[in-house]
């Protein structure tokens, strides 16, 4: 109904331009032309039909680097597509907004996942004089770590063994048969139950297994992403940079992150699961702990703040916490290493944990 009225006005106008020629001469027709040709434009743009907005980026970007992306359209469209944008990193917090066309470009000062969404977006007719508001709620994602500085990390686990762990430790002997300490050839004395029998059929000789220790708990590197967004991208280096190291010297550690009110856990002993889960660390921001004992049942939690949790103490009870500060500390009492946003590699470079 709507489209067949736009074009009875689009027929009318042709007729006043027709009788303007015949009858009133060419000045009056000057004047109609503009005017027509706004018309044309404009019952056009009411009749076409409006795109799907997509938006297309990178996978990845740099810090401190442009990173490009491109606004999509499902169909060619009579005029132009104007779209205001915003940026906002999910770990900072930050928000940047700006409008563009089709291709657009943007620095990322900090690291994080960044979320680029299309807030509103319109349909431009021809003349520029119209526009068509376009429906859509386009978004995209790219991820930009963070840079990463040397350093060496040594970590000495507390001695407490339980029984009831069913992870063993590499540097105590124990009672654990089925954790060894180490294999070594068989002395007169040793028991008959600690014999190696398979790899002793294979070498041809008698090999005895020594029990291991179960280890009480394993070591957590826990970041609860709090401060100003230059201190988080300081701590998302100092983190990254620490894990980095641990993982080249096979320690085997979780990483923690807060998220949804408790702690998320993952693995990340080896090199490719360290960077399987780092960039899970940059997908939120700070949040409290709600679970008292969220940190319970590790043996040394290297806690990674600006402004640690007001309960984090309960948090933490029954492990050995380093708390690894972007700051000054409040609790002297509490082993602290602290590090500011400006001297972090420095500080961090030889670590004794």
């Amino acid at each position: 109904m709507l489209r067949a009225w736009l074009l009875w006005l689009l027929a009318a106008a042709c007729c006043a331009l027709a009788f303007a020629f015949t009858h009133a001469g060419a000045a009056l027709a000057a004047l109609c032309v503009p005017v027509l040709a706004a018309l044309a434009g404009f019952v056009v743009l009411r009749c076409s039909r409006l795109p799907a907005l997509s938006l297309r980026l990178p996978a990845g970007g740099r810090k401190d680097g442009m990173i490009a992306g491109e606004i999509v359209a499902s169909r060619r469209a009579p005029g132009r597509v104007l779209c205001r944008i915003e940026v906002r990193n999910d770990l900072t917090g930050e928000t940047t907004e700006f409008f563009a066309e089709e291709r657009f470009s943007f620095r990322a000062e900090h690291c994080g996942r960044l979320t680029v969404r299309i807030r509103r977006a319109w349909l431009l007719g021809l003349p520029g004089l119209f526009a068509r508001k376009i429906r859509t709620d386009a978004a995209a994602h790219v991820t930009v770590l963070p840079d990463t500085f040397p350093a060496s990390v040594h970590v000495t686990m507390p001695e407490v063994q339980s029984p009831d762990s069913d992870t063993s430790s590499p540097d105590r002997r124990g009672s654990d048969l089925t954790e060894p300490f180490r294999l070594r050839e068989y002395a007169p004395g040793d028991s008959l139950r600690q014999i190696h029998w398979k790899l002793s059929s294979k070498l041809d000789r008698l090999v005895i297994r020594e029990p291991g220790m179960p280890a009480a708990r394993t070591l957590l590197v826990f970041w609860d992403r709090s401060g100003d967004a230059a201190a988080r991208d300081a701590q998302a280096e100092a983190v990254f940079s620490v894990c980095q190291s641990l993982s080249e010297q096979g320690y085997a550690y979780q990483l923690g992150w807060p998220e949804g009110g408790t702690a998320r856990f993952a693995e990340a002993g080896s090199t490719e699961e360290l960077l399987r889960d780092l960039p899970l660390l940059l997908r939120g921001g700070a949040e409290p702990l709600q679970e008292t004992g969220a940190l319970r049942g590790f043996g040394k939690i290297l806690y990674f703040t600006a402004s640690p949790d007001p309960v984090w103490r309960s948090l933490t009870a029954g492990a050995e916490p380093v708390l690894l500060l972007c700051g000054v500390p409040e609790q002297p009492d509490v082993r602290c290493i602290c590090y500011t946003k400006e001297d972090y590699a420095a500080a961090l470079q030889q670590l004794e944990l």
